[in-house]
């Protein structure tokens, strides 16, 4: 007979939560990144001068983007949130999730949030420079 596994241990707790919140910021991450590209904007690193390709790039404040702008990165982050938390909660719950995260500011919050960690980390909004070709 085998012995059984007692699964609560500390090193175990760490490992799961580890693996469960990197999975679950992925997602999130990538309703952000989703929305960012939607608007033309990009993520750089604060320090590079030139974006891939070679374009030029304009750093932007994240308070800076037009307010609609900023609504539509929020709500996209709190789908993307949502969804993974409850993946299977059909459209008219998740409206009603969003609408009152929206009115309430929680879903302004979690962006700002986002914004604010990936630039401590050194990664920031940019929008790129047009450049006209002779």
């Amino acid at each position: 007979m085998q012995k059984i596994l007692d699964i609560t241990s500390p090193d175990n707790a760490l490992a799961v939560h580890h693996a469960m919140n990197t999975a679950y910021f992925q997602a999130i991450l990538r309703g952000l990144q989703e929305a960012v590209t939607a608007h033309d904007l990009q993520f750089v690193s604060a320090g590079d001068q030139f974006v891939p390709g070679g374009a030029c790039c304009e750093m932007i404040n994240p308070a800076t983007p037009a307010p609609e702008i900023l609504s539509a990165m929020a709500n996209s982050v709190n789908k993307a949130r949502q969804l993974w938390l409850a993946p299977q909660t059909n459209d008219e719950d998740l409206e009603y999730r969003l609408e009152r995260d929206l009115e309430e500011g929680y879903d302004h919050r979690w962006l700002m949030g986002l914004l604010e960690a990936l630039g401590n980390m050194g990664i920031v909004l940019a929008k790129p420079v047009k450049t006209t070709e002779y």
